[in-house]
């Protein structure tokens, strides 16, 4: 992801765990040569509130409480999707994230939860940039 986060705003925060496929992919191909530019925090942050889903979601992880049945009764299936992973969402400095742990070295990497505007992006990045595996 350091393709979308500029690791030097989250460093404090994200294990080098979750930085393991942007290794990959400068292992790969020079940074020189990558047209991948990174979006600074604060973006990544503005496009998940500007997401129609992800805003959702954030309201109710902020606030620290699982949402009702009567109240996911009025969300959409994209919402609901999201909020089966629950227990595995954290915001820092105002991204949500999803949580995982590795079930080795126990350690927790940060996922950042990707918006609609930035899909394709993120695609397209991971597919041209780390090369076709088959």
């Amino acid at each position: 992801m350091s393709a979308i986060l500029k690791q030097s705003s989250v460093k404090e925060f994200l294990s080098p765990q979750a930085f393991l496929l942007p290794q990959l992919v400068q292992s790969i191909q020079p940074p020189q040569l990558s047209n991948i530019h990174p979006i600074p925090q604060d973006q990544l942050m503005a496009m998940q509130y500007a997401d129609p889903y992800l805003s959702r979601v954030l309201c109710f992880v902020e606030r620290r409480r699982r949402p009702s049945r009567r109240e996911c009764a009025h969300e959409p299936a994209d919402v609901l999707r999201f909020l089966r992973l629950w227990e595995k969402l954290t915001v820092k400095s105002g991204v949500l994230y999803r949580v995982s742990k590795d079930i080795v070295s126990k350690k927790k990497t940060y996922q950042y939860l990707v918006p609609i505007t930035l899909k394709e992006k993120v695609l397209k990045g991971v597919h041209d940039e780390a090369g076709h595996q088959g």
